[in-house]
């Protein structure tokens, strides 16, 4: 019986192919709401193929991508390989790896299911 991180194995490509990118407003809005600044470290739990990751990296900060699927994070991984402010990383809402004290903001999209 397959986990709830294992039922998205399978539709990596679909969420490559149809997921809508995130609006440049929703990361000016975060950063005048939060006052973030790109030297802020950022931890996007559930990041899934690095949908949600994405403005952040284009904005040039750095990002933890914490996302429990295998094949959703290795999707990210290609995707994301020439930044070099793209960590990812095996881990979970509950357990997400990440030292203490080791990011400024946790950000998560829609990985509430």
């Amino acid at each position: 019986m397959e986990n709830n991180y294992q039922r998205f194995s399978l539709k990596v490509q679909d969420y490559i192919k149809f997921r809508p990118d995130y609006p440049e407003q929703m990361l000016e809005k975060l950063e005048e709401q939060l006052n973030l600044d790109n030297g802020k470290i950022i931890a996007d739990i559930g990041s899934g193929t690095g949908l949600s990751s994405k403005p952040f990296l284009e904005h040039h900060y750095t990002v933890y991508a914490v996302e429990p699927n295998d094949e959703m994070r290795k999707a990210a991984e290609v995707m994301y390989k020439d930044h070099e402010n793209f960590i990812s990383v095996n881990g979970t809402s509950e357990n997400t790896t990440l030292e203490d004290s080791s990011v400024d903001v946790i950000f998560s999209a829609q990985a509430f299911h």
